[in-house]
């Protein structure tokens, strides 16, 4: 079995272009796009998963209302080297952090816990992996922005989405892909690749949150995903034995 190793190359990057542009590192090779819908994820297989989320919203919802009764700090954290992408406030609340399950939240969402268990091409064990309730706060905003890697594709659940104004003619709380907007509708799944530049902002008078969660690309197999999990895992271990 071939064994996944990173290489260095020169990329060409074009100013204000809607094409993937990974910061860290990319898989040559496979099919990319901005927005995907659910029909044609669930012709490549493992996406029926997105009808049972949209279907469970409203337990997904009272399972992070009743977090945020008990839980309520973020648990966002920034590194000292790490630029801030967003003004306001932006709240997290992790099943997946960095690839690796947080069982505390567990607790207070069983069901959905289970639900994102039950998902066969959830993110897990790679650096570059998150799922969590995502709150972007009143008169908030994150900008514009590449992923490190082209691997997922990146899915929102919206929970709660702030009223839209009859006063409103421009699109005030709204995520954006490859310069092409769409809004957020309360238990309608997103689904997007975020190696394409792309921001979000909310700048109503109220909360937007979604349940975000990284799925793998689906043209990446699943013997490719374990190769990828080793290498990532090995260079771990190699660090920590230093």
């Amino acid at each position: 079995m071939a064994t996944a190793t990173l290489v260095r190359s020169a990329v060409i990057r074009f100013k204000d272009s809607a094409r993937p542009y990974p910061t860290l590192f990319s898989l040559p090779g496979i099919k990319q796009k901005p927005w995907w819908t659910v029909d044609e994820l669930i012709k490549q297989g493992e996406f029926n998963w997105v009808h049972e989320l949209q279907e469970k919203v409203n337990v997904i919802q009272s399972e992070y209302i009743n977090l945020m009764k008990h839980k309520p700090q973020s648990d966002y954290e920034m590194q000292q080297d790490e630029h801030k992408l967003h003004s306001g406030e932006w709240k997290w609340h992790s099943f997946i952090l960095k690839g690796n399950w947080q069982t505390d939240i567990e607790s207070y969402c069983p069901e959905t816990s289970k639900i994102l268990k039950s998902i066969p091409g959830l993110m897990t064990d790679v650096p570059f992996s998150y799922c969590f309730f995502s709150n972007l706060k009143a008169c908030s905003s994150i900008d514009a922005h590449y992923a490190p890697c082209n691997l997922r594709v990146r899915c929102h659940l919206p929970l709660v989405v702030p009223e839209k104004s009859n006063e409103e003619k421009q699109i005030s709380c709204g995520l954006s892909v490859a310069n092409e907007i769409r809004e957020w509708e309360h238990g309608k799944a997103l689904l997007f690749d975020d190696s394409y530049e792309h921001k979000a902002w909310n700048l109503r008078q109220s909360d937007r949150v979604v349940l975000l969660l990284d799925v793998w690309n689906p043209e990446i197999t699943l013997d490719e995903r374990a190769q990828i999990i080793d290498m990532f895992t090995s260079s771990k271990n190699e660090a920590t034995s230093k």
